[in-house]
């Protein structure tokens, strides 16, 4: 079951959380081009978002298995002040079959909706380089009947 790191354990095991996180946001090209040349610059201000008490806008989440590692974070628009659950950074921190992989999704999707309801968020988005993701979601939409809106987005490095 997904559940949210405390900060103590996050404190007490940042070195683990840390390379983890840093695998993640550099696995793909798209995470290489954001994250290459500035990696320590941005582990160094999760971590702070993640200690700070008075703002808790970003989450670090595990499994009781620990097969998954998530990054989330509050968004808010600044045009409709409406809030979003981004999917801020996801790795898996062990081999799993693909049962698990889709297992593990439709297990976390209703904590993960159920924690952005709590928050008012009006949708959970995420961003992803991989076509695997959206077989994925797709998979995901009908094991709990839910509608999920696929987008495509490209970026132009200039």
């Amino acid at each position: 079951m997904l559940r949210i790191v405390s900060q103590r354990k996050v404190k007490e095991n940042w070195k683990i959380y840390k390379e983890q996180i840093r695998d993640a946001m550099t696995s793909t090209d798209g995470g290489l081009f954001f994250f290459q040349g500035n990696t320590n610059e941005t582990l160094k201000g999760i971590y702070s978002r993640l200690m700070n008490p008075f703002n808790h806008q970003m989450h670090l989440w595990v499994d009781n298995e620990d097969e998954y590692l998530l990054l989330t974070y509050i968004q808010v628009c600044e045009f409709t002040e409406i809030k979003t659950l981004l999917l801020f950074s996801l790795t898996r921190t062990k081999e799993v079959d693909k049962e698990t992989i889709i297992q593990r999704w439709i297990d976390g999707f209703p904590i993960i909706t159920t924690f952005a309801i709590q928050n008012d968020c009006k949708g959970v988005t995420a961003y992803t380089d991989l076509d695997y993701f959206i077989k994925v979601a797709k998979e995901l939409a009908e094991s709990v009947e839910q509608d999920i809106i696929i987008r495509y987005q490209y970026y132009v490095p200039l």
